[in-house]
């Protein structure tokens, strides 16, 4: 009794196993549709950042350097408040003492006592001033001059949602060239931008006859003339065209790219 038991539910599980498996070889693969789509912004950077460095040198000692390079960076401290520019937009970065050796030997050369300045400005009509005070003050490299923008995050927003909407109308318009009608999104993947912190770009210049430099992670800057029809949310660009520099901060390109994949679906007649 208990193996014709055994038996009958066994017979049961294989007829129960073998109707879902109908079921599902009847019900028809779901249909899809993957696109890519990029949109991009030109935004007025309203920040810049001048990243200057101090280098001095001593044949015989690393106190006399730094000494030396103390000196010039009190004057160009000094110069920055001249220009009324605020301490929390000052950052000392780091302070470096190398000992230089002869290349073909242990021979001591020379120390070299290098300091970073960065100076952040939201009026870009002093940014000329500075930096020709800077360099009167004991300045002998600038790192970089970077534009920028504080509302990053609230264009890129406004760049994802043209990107997310280009992409529903070029599937939907595939879509309809073949006789379908859009459906939902199943997977929605981003192509994310560099470094959150350089959110702009702007020309790196290297030491008195050093090697340039600059920093491949920012997003791309696209340098233009400047228009006659400037609004208000570009004052900073306006006040440096103004002041007569020659600095153009240009404008920044923010951009995202976005791949959907969509569902596909027979038209409703």
């Amino acid at each position: 009794m208990r193996l014709r038991t055994l038996l009958l539910c066994s017979n049961i599980a294989l007829v129960m196993a073998t109707a879902a498996t109908v079921a599902l070889a009847a019900e028809p693969p779901v249909r899809t549709i993957k696109v890519s789509a990029m949109r991009s912004i030109e935004v007025v950077p309203d920040e810049v950042v001048l990243s200057l460095s101090v280098v001095a040198e001593d044949d015989n000692s690393p106190i006399t350097a730094k000494t030396e390079n103390d000196k010039r960076t009190r004057a160009i401290l000094a110069a920055l408040k001249k220009h009324r520019v605020e301490d929390k937009y000052i950052k000392i970065d780091c302070l470096e003492i190398q000992p230089i050796y002869h290349s073909n030997s242990r021979e001591l050369i020379r120390y070299t006592v290098t300091r970073g300045i960065d100076v952040t400005l939201q009026d870009f009509s002093i940014l000329e001033p500075i930096l020709s005070d800077a360099l009167r003050a004991g300045a002998n490299r600038v790192s970089g001059i970077l534009f920028r923008t504080t509302k990053h995050r609230d264009h890129q927003f406004e760049v994802r949602r043209l990107a997310v909407a280009y992409a529903k109308e070029k599937a939907g318009h595939l879509a309809e060239l073949n006789d379908l009608t859009l459906g939902k999104a199943i997977t929605i993947e981003e192509d994310v931008e560099g470094d959150s912190h350089t959110l702009g770009s702007g020309g790196g210049m290297g030491g008195m006859g050093g090697a340039s430099t600059s920093d491949k992670r920012t997003p791309k800057i696209v340098l233009v003339g400047m228009a006659k029809d400037r609004t208000a949310a570009d004052a900073p660009a306006q006040a440096a065209a103004d002041a007569g520099q020659t600095i153009a901060p240009g404008t920044i390109t923010i951009s995202a790219t976005v791949t959907i994949t969509f569902e596909l679906r027979e038209p409703a007649h």
